[in-house]
């Protein structure tokens, strides 16, 4: 092998404007926040390769922007966070397996990314004045992230399934970005003499699928699911002791924890 070398040096500053405007009428001390900031990923080498040599991966730099709201609104009984973001990646690093490649985890570089989106988080007491003791928090994310700039990249062709390169994914969706994707929870909280307390909680997480690789195709997606779960806690205050029982997926939804396109197939992992 060649004597390689390379060095990635980075400076990534975070620059951040507060503002707490006088809304009385609209919440409790209410945050505006502008941020901006940088972010790097070192580069590497695919040293595992049957056709050539080490090949250099270069370093992956990010740019975000985000504007976001921070406060607590109706009678201080809710927080309420939310915000819109903007991120740009530059040469970010894609993954891929091919036994031409070596049969092991190959990475590459796109030319850029782009990440848009918009959350939203509440947690709040729910009707204090008329049921005691309920709370319910949920979240919400919306994303449009894209491969702005992506020739050359490496996928299998989707008749044969052979490998091929010089693919042009320009245009499709980043690996692993749902575009909604949310969840919520009630919890109901029962407090007894003697300090135990008691806690009974159901929950639901919504993702309306994705691709996990690049070239977007229907084999290597995942399809929308739900999973359902919920937990009881009793907590004994004078120890701070706190026993909990769970339940996860519930309802036996069919999802993946991963599926991995290879030149003989999608390998695929499966949720409990």
């Amino acid at each position: 092998f060649r004597n390689l070398e390379d060095k990635t040096d980075s400076v990534d500053p975070k620059v951040s404007l507060e503002f707490r405007p006088p809304w009385v009428w609209f919440a409790t001390d209410p945050l505006v926040y502008l941020s901006w900031q940088t972010a790097t990923k070192s580069s590497t080498y695919n040293v595992v390769n049957l056709s050539d040599g080490p090949e250099l991966v270069e370093a992956e730099e990010m740019t975000a922007i985000e504007l976001g709201l921070k406060t607590l609104a109706f009678n201080d009984s809710t927080i309420l966070s939310m915000a819109v973001f903007d991120y740009v990646i530059d040469k970010p690093q894609v993954q891929f397996v091919s036994l031409r490649a070596g049969g092991a985890v190959t990475f590459e570089n796109a030319g850029e990314s782009k990440v848009q989106g918009a959350e939203i988080d509440i947690v709040s007491q729910l009707f204090p004045s008329v049921l005691a003791d309920w709370a319910l928090a949920a979240n919400a994310v919306y994303l449009d992230a894209v491969y702005s700039e992506y020739q050359d990249g490496s996928g299998f062709d989707p008749g044969s399934g052979a490998f091929t390169e010089g693919n042009d994914f320009s245009g499709n969706a980043v690996v692993r970005t749902p575009q909604w994707s949310g969840s919520v929870s009630l919890t109901k909280t029962l407090y007894f003499g003697g300090g135990h307390r008691l806690e009974l909680s159901a929950n639901y997480y919504y993702n309306d699928g994705f691709f996990y690789s690049a070239q977007n195709t229907r084999r290597d997606s995942e399809d929308a699911y739900g999973l359902f779960g919920a937990h009881i806690s009793y907590e004994y205050l004078p120890w701070r002791l706190r026993v909990t029982a769970f339940g996860r997926n519930l309802d036996n939804e069919e999802y993946a924890l991963g599926r991995l396109p290879t030149d003989f197939g999608v390998n695929s992992y499966a949720a409990p």
